[in-house]
């Protein structure tokens, strides 16, 4: 048995989805065994932590840290006036999805407009800042992928960012993009490592939920689909 290993964020996990996520399609489709270590809100040195000392079976690591690391935020102490619930991680976002209650829903989706608008106030007048410095994310995304191939993975796919909806986050796109970039350019040369860019991949119009930041089912059908064209041009072959 070959095993898919999968590390990344909210949006590797599936976040809102009622359906599979890109990982369990991938996953099911050439027949591996998917252990997922993605979470909502896990960065890049969490999963670090959760490299398995028991990796000497045949496996591909997916890794998907690109967004959360280098997506632009208002800066810590800009926040310090704010209700204590906007101060929490992705709190001035907007919301990924609204309740069917015509009341409650719309409130929701009030609240929701105002948050981001009071975000990218709060970044255009105070400045902005990435969740982690592009230093740290650059040594932290080496040691997860070398520690990946050194435990024994036959082939690490690291994934570049998807696109952001300037309106909902600023600055973003080029952020994250020149993030992943600079670690295309700075890792140390590999056959094992595959960079696959997903910026293109996906429209607002009809992949992602409300927030224009996690895929619905259709987005990640979509990039299972660009995921399983790298895998099979790996030599690995579908399941079906």
């Amino acid at each position: 048995m070959r095993y898919l290993l999968l590390f990344g964020d909210s949006i590797a996990a599936g976040f809102g989805l009622r359906g599979p996520s890109y990982g369990k399609i991938l996953a099911a489709d050439f027949g591996l065994e998917l252990v997922d270590l993605s979470a909502t809100a896990r960065n890049v040195q969490e999963s670090i932590t959760l490299l398995s000392q028991q990796l000497n079976v045949p496996a591909i690591a997916v890794v998907a840290h690109s967004a959360a690391e280098g997506m632009l935020r208002p800066k810590p102490e800009t926040l310090r006036f704010l209700p204590r619930r906007y101060r929490k991680l992705g709190w001035l976002d907007p919301a990924p999805y609204f309740s069917q209650s015509v009341i409650r829903g719309t409130l929701q989706r009030i609240e929701s407009a105002m948050r981001w608008r009071l975000k990218a106030a709060l970044m255009r007048f105070f400045g902005a800042q990435p969740l982690v410095s592009k230093e740290i994310y650059l040594q932290s995304m080496n040691e997860l992928i070398n520690g990946c191939i050194q435990l024994g993975a036959l082939h690490v796919v690291v994934l570049g960012p998807l696109k952001f909806d300037e309106r909902y986050y600023p600055g973003s796109s080029k952020s994250t993009q020149d993030y992943f970039d600079t670690l295309i350019s700075g890792i140390g040369d590999s056959d094992k490592i595959i960079f696959m860019q997903l910026e293109q991949q996906l429209e607002f119009e009809d992949s992602f939920f409300a927030d224009n930041l996690h895929p619905n089912e259709l987005g990640h059908s979509r990039i299972a689909e660009f995921l399983s064209v790298g895998l099979a041009n790996l030599g690995y072959t579908l399941n079906h």
